[in-house]
């Protein structure tokens, strides 16, 4: 894969320093009023700060490494956000057909029932349909 252009990269350079700058001014002055540093609120105050410029978006902050470690140091109770975990999947599950699918529920409501069933014997001392 090709580097990306000079000019692409120093614009996008800049652009990522701005936004910390942004985010740091927005930090300082919420931290000033004592108020909590949070992602809304960052945007409101740059909003607030800003000389006719479009506010930054929360996204923007989430997405850039620096400003996101500047909301982070602001808020050190803040738990980083976890990557979710795939899903567990069963393979075998998945190369069965419909039918099969189906015989499986049945076969499962069917054994479920019989859990309940003794699960009632055990908690009356018999079944109460006996």
């Amino acid at each position: 894969m090709s580097e990306c252009p000079s000019g692409l990269a120093k614009t996008s350079a800049k652009r990522r320093a701005a936004t910390c700058a942004r985010v740091a001014v927005a930090i300082e002055w919420l931290q000033k009023q004592d108020r909590p540093a949070s992602l809304r609120a960052i945007t409101e105050a740059d909003a607030a700060l800003s000389d006719g410029q479009p506010p930054l978006a929360q996204s923007t902050i989430l997405n850039n490494p620096e400003a996101y470690e500047l909301y982070l140091q602001a808020n050190p109770a803040r738990v980083r956000p976890r990557a979710r975990k795939p899903r567990r999947r069963d393979k075998a599950l998945e190369r069965k057909s419909k039918a099969e699918l189906i015989d499986i529920i049945h076969e499962t409501r069917a054994e479920l029932a019989q859990l309940e069933q003794i699960a009632r014997k055990l908690a009356f001392g018999s079944d109460p349909g006996d």
